[in-house]
């Protein structure tokens, strides 16, 4: 009696929940593997940067945040976490010559700045990815001061994706290079001692 109950419950509460997920259409893609044939009818979705995954996506995201926003306790918990969460961080320093580089954030950027301090202890920001983007998600990745101090390479990603881009600012004039590098993803770089150029990794 206990079991019927439960699952009685159980499907009280299914059924209160139940969600209008967006049609998730199924492809035609076969692949054969060793004589046998192999259905994929989502292949589709591996194409993160074609208009119709873009919507996807976005359409799926909205069925989350609706019922997300549903939740009675959800900002007492957001409230409590932003008070975990908000306080000063300083990433591990690099010297360089006679300045120090590392990355900060006061706690409310969405983002980490990257810092060059001097060595009477004055501050300024290098670099701040929260303005490159509308909403804050281009983050800052991989980065490396040239021996001379006058380079940096960096690597920004956008909202969360391993894919990165690689650029080159000059410090002295706070600008950078016109190009830019592509098709990267976990890779560091590693300047020559002459400052004359950096060692990375790349897909073709």
């Amino acid at each position: 009696m206990r079991l019927l109950v439960t699952s009685v419950l159980f499907l009280a509460t299914s059924a209160a929940f139940a969600l209008d997920y967006p049609v998730s259409p199924r492809g035609d893609v076969v692949d054969v593997y060793h004589g046998e044939r192999v259905a994929d009818p989502y292949r589709w979705l591996e194409a993160v940067d074609a208009p119709e995954v873009k919507q996807w996506v976005k359409a799926q995201n909205a069925v989350t945040q609706r019922q997300l926003a549903k939740l009675p306790t959800r900002a007492s918990f957001r409230q409590s976490l932003g008070r975990l969460w908000n306080y000063e961080k300083f990433g591990l320093p690099q010297q360089v010559g006679d300045a120090l580089f590392y990355r900060y954030n006061d706690g409310l950027k969405d983002q980490a700045v990257l810092i060059r301090q001097s060595a009477d202890g004055q501050r300024e920001v290098v670099l701040d990815p929260n303005g490159m983007s509308a909403d804050g998600t281009v983050a800052l990745t991989a980065w490396e001061v040239s021996p001379d101090g006058r380079f940096l390479a960096y690597g920004i990603a956008e909202a969360g994706s391993d894919w990165n881009r690689f650029f080159v600012r000059d410090l002295r004039s706070g600008q950078d290079e016109p190009h830019s590098l592509d098709y990267i993803k976990f890779s560091g770089m590693s300047w020559t001692r002459d400052s004359d150029g950096f060692f990375y990794s790349r897909y073709p």
